[in-house]
């Protein structure tokens, strides 16, 4: 399709960009979110002409095969009806990557920079939250909370604090490519979004942003061919990481700031040890995993046990069985494998493709300790990385 034609779509246009607008309000399933991208996908379908790339047909197989049997295994649960709901919405979700890169291939430079003003504003309302719940600053200050960390309006501070990371690493980057008197207003935004990770004290959170920066400035100190852009990016990060610096160091003005920081910033917490630790359940989860290699179904071990698996490539392994399992890791080693070959290519669409790289290798590394099955904007970053291989792929870089 062409870009002209994808503007025929003003309603598919306006859904998603009000979708991603709306990310930040994940409280019930389905989520606002979940519904604008549904009826963004119906609008696309009932054109009928809009036939899926080529480039997609592995990994749309690979889904395929991943539902498949995620789907039996969800008719031998012992809990049907908590195991369809949740492979429901799992279905959906990995589903969705698809629709979204299907959207930013068809006219790349103008979905990307809507997507990004649009998750922006979704970031900034969700920090604004997230600094008026801590500080106690608005009245039911505490539906912003959960066991005193800012969540705003996530159902946990450990979704909450991933969502901003690519937003954040994006300002960065702009920061990095802007001039003048924007690099100011950017370094605020920054700022603010990073008070709003601070505040979600999600170690997990903190690591992926930490290994996203990290493998950003290695993808940018590449790009960069000449001495003096390297010098440029160097000035640049270390302007950046005093800023972040900044905002941390203010946040520390705060006795509540400092006792939970204190708190959470311990190597060992309460559930990493015992008989109810995490490695207990994970442990539960391996043993059934090779018990029943077809899967118990999707959320039976939480159902089971009353307590997360928090690690995703487990959680799938027991739960959605082997096969699915496999088709689930592939879609992602694929997808680092794709992303890797954007950064590579020259042009437009190459800024945008450094960050949603680095923020999808956090994610994926995040994925190690926390269940990222269910997070939305894990495949909105995994749709923009595909949207942009395939512009490349036809010539289109930006």
């Amino acid at each position: 399709m062409t870009t002209a034609r994808f503007r025929d779509l003003p309603l598919a246009d306006a859904l998603f960009a009000l979708a991603i607008l709306l990310s930040a309000v994940v409280q019930i399933e389905p989520a606002p979110y979940d519904l604008l991208m549904v009826a963004t996908g119906a609008v696309l379908l009932a054109r009928r002409d809009q036939p899926l790339p080529r480039a997609l047909a592995l990994p749309a197989l690979l889904v395929g095969v991943f539902i498949l049997f995620s789907l039996l295994a969800s008719a031998v649960s012992v809990a049907p009806g908590h195991a369809g709901r949740y492979f429901g919405i799992t279905a959906y979700l990995v589903l969705s990557w698809l629709l979204v890169a299907v959207l930013v291939a068809h006219d790349p430079q103008r979905t990307l920079d809507r997507l990004w003003r649009m998750y922006i504003a979704a970031a900034v309302f969700a920090s604004v939250l997230g600094v008026l719940g801590f500080y106690h600053l608005v009245p039911g200050y505490q539906a912003l909370l959960i066991n005193d960390r800012a969540r705003a309006l996530f159902k946990d501070a450990n979704v909450y604090g991933p969502f901003l990371v690519p937003v954040l690493l994006h300002l960065l980057v702009r920061i990095h490519l802007g001039h003048g008197r924007r690099r100011w207003g950017l370094g605020a935004l920054a700022a603010l979004v990073f008070f709003g990770l601070l505040l979600s004290f999600s170690r997990g959170a903190w690591g992926n942003f930490a290994l996203a920066f990290i493998a950003l400035l290695v993808l940018l100190y590449r790009r960069a061919t000449e001495r003096r852009q390297r010098r440029q990016l160097i000035g640049v990060s270390l302007l950046s990481a005093l800023l972040l610096a900044g905002a941390a160091a203010s946040a520390f003005h705060s006795p509540a700031f400092t006792r939970m920081f204190e708190e959470r910033a311990k190597l060992v917490q309460y559930y990493d040890t015992g008989n109810k630790s995490r490695l207990y359940y994970q442990s539960l989860t391996l043993q059934q995993a090779f018990r029943h290699p077809l899967g118990i179904g999707p959320y039976q071990i939480q159902a089971q046990y009353g307590n997360a698996t928090h690690n995703t490539y487990l959680k799938i392994l027991a739960e959605n069985g082997w096969i699915a399992a496999l088709a689930y890791y592939a879609t992602i080693v694929l997808t680092l494998r794709r992303g890797l070959q954007t950064t590579r290519r020259a042009g437009a669409l190459q800024p945008h493709a450094l960050i949603a790289y680095a923020a999808f290798l956090g994610l994926v590394a995040e994925g190690f300790i926390v269940d990222t099955l269910h997070w939305r904007h894990l495949y909105l970053v995994m749709g923009v990385i595909w949207g942009i291989y395939l512009a490349q792929e036809r010539g289109d870089y930006g």
